[in-house]
């Protein structure tokens, strides 16, 4: 395992090198093969393929938090059904290997903003993680799975009437839909309107667990304080983000009554 992680940390290194599993990435579990075997059946592209994972990421797991906060593996994501950017994206890499599409994951800073009205960091960034993508001879980022599309319209719609470019989880640039070709972010939103959606870039990491343990100026690494915190709060941020998704339904069927 020590030498596929070496592999994976050089953000330039061959695309091979990022189908293997790591400490969270458990790719060969059974539920991972089998659910991989299922939503790429009757795909015949890869792009079609991850297109297909990237969407039952987005639907099918709710965004939100766990006691445990980042460090799931990705069979304990699927199995809970509930995640943010670090456990989404170990998912969604985990299923991508399954499918023999190379995928990595990409740390960076991100402003503590994108939160707001759901909970209040106490540090000046957060970290973050999108997927790197290898498609057509191209690594392709996105991370436009991480929010489900009733959190996504329920936050949409707090933007709006609050005038913000940030919070509730979303970027008001964000989107969720992803063709498999360009980027598509609904957090990791860069160049607009001057909001501080990223400070440095921690490159290419095997997994969460690797990222923190190369990386002593992470801002949101978990120690006592943090499990604690996370025991205690986790059904009080779950409570407001299924108020926002409550938000989100009741309009998505107001649209379609009209």
């Amino acid at each position: 395992m020590a030498s596929l992680w070496a592999a994976q940390r050089t953000a330039t290194g061959p695309a091979e090198n990022y189908l293997g599993a790591t400490e969270l990435i458990d790719t060969g579990h059974p539920a991972i093969q089998a659910t991989a075997a299922r939503l790429i059946l009757g795909k015949s592209t890869d792009r079609e393929k991850a297109v297909a994972i990237h969407d039952f990421v987005r639907d099918g797991i709710a965004y939100g938090f766990g006691p445990k906060f980042y460090d799931h593996k990705a069979s304990d994501v699927l199995r809970s059904r509930r995640g943010f950017c670090n456990p989404k994206g170990t998912l969604f890499i985990a299923l991508l290997r399954a499918a023999g599409i190379p995928a990595r994951q990409h740390f960076v800073e991100i402003s503590p903003e994108i939160l707001h009205g759901i909970v209040s960091p106490r540090t000046e960034w957060l970290d973050h993680s999108y997927t790197e993508v290898w498609l057509g001879g191209n690594w392709v980022s996105v991370d436009s799975y991480i929010v489900d599309p009733l959190l996504f319209a329920g936050a949409q719609k707090r933007l709006q009437e609050n005038g913000r470019e940030v919070g509730y989880g979303v970027h008001r640039a964000g989107k969720l839909v992803w063709d498999g070709q360009s980027s598509s972010f609904s957090q990791f939103v860069r160049g607009s309107g001057g909001t501080r959606i990223g400070n440095r870039d921690f490159g290419v990491h095997a997994d969460v667990v690797s990222f923190y343990a190369e990386t002593p100026t992470a801002s949101n690494r978990m120690n006592s304080q943090m499990r604690a915190f996370f025991r205690l709060a986790t059904s009080t941020l779950n409570g407001r983000i299924y108020e926002l998704r409550t938000e989100g339904k009741t309009l998505s069927r107001t649209v379609a009554g009209h």
